[in-house]
């Protein structure tokens, strides 16, 4: 099959800094990705905000201070358990606080930094 593509396709991913409604839609595992701290596994998840693709990718951490610790926590309201799979929250929805980062050469990336679940009454600070 032939892929052809033209400027036209192509559009950012960016959203104005804020707090939006956001469905988890998937993840991945990404085993022995190699990092500056080293060889480690990285987990890869999707969000869709306001019909934008937004990836997020965290490091296999047992850290509190990790974003995947972040990341978790917020998705179960604090209440992480003792069995978190995220297989069990696709489709979910989530409040997602988005920041947007821009690297050397101007290019800017919208992010997630923090994550609640919807019932939480309290906003993102």
């Amino acid at each position: 099959m032939d892929f052809v593509f033209s400027e036209g396709y192509f559009e950012d991913d960016i959203l104005e800094e804020g707090n939006y409604r956001a469905e988890f839609t998937n993840f991945e595992l990404e085993e022995n990705v190699d990092t500056k701290y080293g060889v480690r596994d990285r987990l890869v998840l999707r969000f869709v905000v306001q019909d934008k693709h937004i990836v997020e990718k965290c490091l296999v951490s047992k850290s509190r201070n990790s974003k995947m610790y972040r990341f978790i926590s917020g998705m179960t309201d604090n209440d992480i358990g003792g069995n978190f799979r995220f297989e069990d929250y696709i489709n979910s929805e989530f409040l997602v606080e988005i920041k947007n980062n821009t690297d050397d050469q101007g290019k800017v990336w919208s992010n997630i930094v923090a994550i609640e679940t919807i019932n939480n009454t309290k906003e993102i600070d």
